[in-house]
Protein backbone atom coordinates (compact mmCIF):
# COMPACT_ATOMS: atom_id res chain seq x y z
CA UNK A 1 0.00 0.00 0.00
CA UNK A 2 1.18 3.43 -1.05
CA UNK A 3 1.39 6.17 1.49
CA UNK A 4 0.53 9.91 0.37
CA UNK A 5 3.43 11.71 1.77
CA UNK A 6 1.96 14.91 0.53
CA UNK A 7 -1.02 15.15 2.74
CA UNK A 8 -0.34 13.23 5.97
CA UNK A 9 3.15 13.48 8.38
CA UNK A 10 2.69 11.93 11.59
CA UNK A 11 -0.59 12.31 11.68
CA UNK A 12 0.01 16.34 11.30
CA UNK A 13 -1.14 17.97 7.95
CA UNK A 14 1.97 19.39 5.51
CA UNK A 15 2.65 22.60 3.90
CA UNK A 16 1.12 22.77 0.38
CA UNK A 17 4.70 22.18 -1.33
CA UNK A 18 3.14 23.01 -4.61
CA UNK A 19 2.49 26.55 -4.15
CA UNK A 20 6.54 26.47 -2.75
CA UNK A 21 7.63 26.84 -5.72
CA UNK A 22 6.71 29.53 -7.39
CA UNK A 23 7.33 31.88 -4.23
CA UNK A 24 10.81 30.75 -4.00
CA UNK A 25 11.39 31.31 -7.77
CA UNK A 26 9.82 34.83 -6.87
CA UNK A 27 11.70 35.49 -4.63
CA UNK A 28 15.20 34.15 -6.38
CA UNK A 29 14.40 36.62 -9.03
CA UNK A 30 14.07 39.40 -6.79
CA UNK A 31 17.28 38.50 -5.20
CA UNK A 32 19.18 38.25 -8.28
CA UNK A 33 18.04 41.58 -9.37
CA UNK A 34 18.74 43.40 -5.93
CA UNK A 35 22.21 42.29 -6.61
CA UNK A 36 22.59 43.08 -9.74
CA UNK A 37 21.10 46.92 -8.54
CA UNK A 38 22.99 47.08 -5.68
CA UNK A 39 26.11 46.64 -7.99
CA UNK A 40 24.51 49.07 -9.97
CA UNK A 41 24.43 51.35 -7.07
CA UNK A 42 28.15 50.93 -6.09
CA UNK A 43 29.85 51.03 -8.79
CA UNK A 44 28.47 52.89 -11.63
CA UNK A 45 25.47 55.31 -11.06
CA UNK A 46 24.27 55.99 -7.52
CA UNK A 47 21.01 55.70 -5.89
CA UNK A 48 19.26 57.41 -8.86
CA UNK A 49 15.27 55.49 -9.41
CA UNK A 50 16.96 52.12 -9.20
CA UNK A 51 13.97 50.89 -7.60
CA UNK A 52 11.65 51.14 -10.50
CA UNK A 53 13.90 48.22 -12.39
CA UNK A 54 11.97 45.82 -10.35
CA UNK A 55 8.81 46.27 -12.12
CA UNK A 56 9.95 44.16 -15.29
CA UNK A 57 10.62 40.77 -13.30
CA UNK A 58 7.76 42.25 -10.91
CA UNK A 59 5.52 41.58 -14.51
CA UNK A 60 6.85 38.36 -15.81
CA UNK A 61 6.43 36.89 -11.99
CA UNK A 62 2.84 37.91 -12.27
CA UNK A 63 2.70 36.52 -15.44
CA UNK A 64 4.77 33.30 -15.01
CA UNK A 65 2.98 32.42 -11.63
CA UNK A 66 0.37 34.62 -10.33
CA UNK A 67 -1.24 37.26 -8.23
CA UNK A 68 0.16 36.28 -5.10
CA UNK A 69 3.61 35.55 -5.70
CA UNK A 70 4.09 38.90 -7.60
CA UNK A 71 2.47 40.70 -4.83
CA UNK A 72 4.84 39.11 -2.31
CA UNK A 73 7.77 40.25 -5.07
CA UNK A 74 6.79 43.62 -4.96
CA UNK A 75 6.22 44.10 -1.04
CA UNK A 76 9.65 42.22 -0.51
CA UNK A 77 11.14 44.55 -3.54
CA UNK A 78 10.13 47.61 -1.64
CA UNK A 79 11.90 46.14 1.65
CA UNK A 80 15.03 45.22 0.08
CA UNK A 81 15.36 48.79 -1.66
CA UNK A 82 14.63 50.80 1.32
CA UNK A 83 17.00 48.87 3.04
CA UNK A 84 19.90 48.15 0.53
CA UNK A 85 19.54 50.91 -2.22
CA UNK A 86 18.78 54.13 -0.35
CA UNK A 87 20.55 55.37 2.31
CA UNK A 88 21.37 55.49 5.05
CA UNK A 89 22.03 51.53 3.67
CA UNK A 90 21.10 48.78 6.12
CA UNK A 91 18.10 50.36 7.60
CA UNK A 92 14.50 50.71 6.35
CA UNK A 93 14.57 54.37 7.18
CA UNK A 94 14.96 56.57 4.08
CA UNK A 95 16.57 59.92 4.91
CA UNK A 96 15.52 62.17 1.51
CA UNK A 97 12.22 62.82 1.29
CA UNK A 98 12.19 62.50 -2.44
CA UNK A 99 13.18 58.81 -2.35
CA UNK A 100 10.51 58.26 0.12
CA UNK A 101 8.39 58.85 -2.53
CA UNK A 102 9.60 56.97 -5.19
CA UNK A 103 9.40 54.02 -3.14
CA UNK A 104 5.58 55.24 -2.62
CA UNK A 105 5.09 55.38 -6.25
CA UNK A 106 6.87 52.01 -6.97
CA UNK A 107 4.54 50.32 -4.36
CA UNK A 108 1.23 51.91 -5.95
CA UNK A 109 2.84 51.13 -9.51
CA UNK A 110 3.84 47.52 -8.67
CA UNK A 111 0.71 46.50 -7.35
CA UNK A 112 -1.46 48.33 -10.57
CA UNK A 113 1.08 46.19 -12.26
CA UNK A 114 0.28 43.00 -10.80
CA UNK A 115 -3.47 44.09 -10.48
CA UNK A 116 -3.58 44.50 -14.78
CA UNK A 117 -1.55 41.76 -15.62
CA UNK A 118 -3.65 39.49 -13.60
CA UNK A 119 -6.63 40.99 -15.10
CA UNK A 120 -5.22 40.93 -18.68
CA UNK A 121 -4.45 36.99 -17.83
CA UNK A 122 -7.54 35.98 -16.65
CA UNK A 123 -9.96 34.01 -19.11
CA UNK A 124 -12.72 35.87 -20.77
CA UNK A 125 -16.03 34.67 -19.59
CA UNK A 126 -18.65 33.85 -22.19
CA UNK A 127 -21.75 36.11 -22.41
CA UNK A 128 -24.91 33.98 -21.84
CA UNK A 129 -26.68 33.00 -25.58
CA UNK A 130 -29.45 34.95 -26.79
CA UNK A 131 -32.75 33.61 -26.01
CA UNK A 132 -34.41 32.15 -29.20
CA UNK A 133 -36.79 34.42 -29.40
CA UNK A 134 -34.79 37.55 -29.04
CA UNK A 135 -33.69 36.36 -32.17
CA UNK A 136 -36.71 36.01 -34.08
CA UNK A 137 -37.43 39.61 -32.52
CA UNK A 138 -34.94 41.00 -34.08
CA UNK A 139 -35.31 39.08 -37.39
CA UNK A 140 -38.80 40.47 -37.24
CA UNK A 141 -38.09 44.04 -36.89
CA UNK A 142 -35.21 43.78 -39.66
CA UNK A 143 -37.54 44.92 -42.66
CA UNK A 144 -38.97 47.71 -40.96
CA UNK A 145 -35.56 49.86 -40.36
CA UNK A 146 -33.32 51.07 -43.08
CA UNK A 147 -30.32 53.14 -43.25
CA UNK A 148 -30.29 56.58 -45.19
CA UNK A 149 -27.59 58.72 -45.16
CA UNK A 150 -28.80 62.85 -44.90
CA UNK A 151 -27.06 65.81 -46.46
CA UNK A 152 -24.81 66.03 -43.34
CA UNK A 153 -22.90 62.68 -44.13
CA UNK A 154 -24.27 61.15 -40.67
CA UNK A 155 -26.41 57.60 -40.80
CA UNK A 156 -29.56 57.65 -39.53
CA UNK A 157 -32.29 54.82 -38.88
CA UNK A 158 -36.11 55.54 -40.40
CA UNK A 159 -39.20 53.31 -40.64
CA UNK A 160 -39.74 52.04 -43.75
CA UNK A 161 -43.31 53.15 -44.68
CA UNK A 162 -46.48 50.45 -44.63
Amino acid sequence: MQKNHNVFCGGKRMWNRKGAGPIAASLAVIAAVTAILWYVKVEVAGPHHLVFFYLLPITLVAILYGSLPATLCALVALACAAFLLYDPVYSFYVSNPLEFGDLVCFALLALIAVKCTGELLRPLEKAPAAKPHDAAERRSRAPYLRTAVGDSGRTSFARVPD
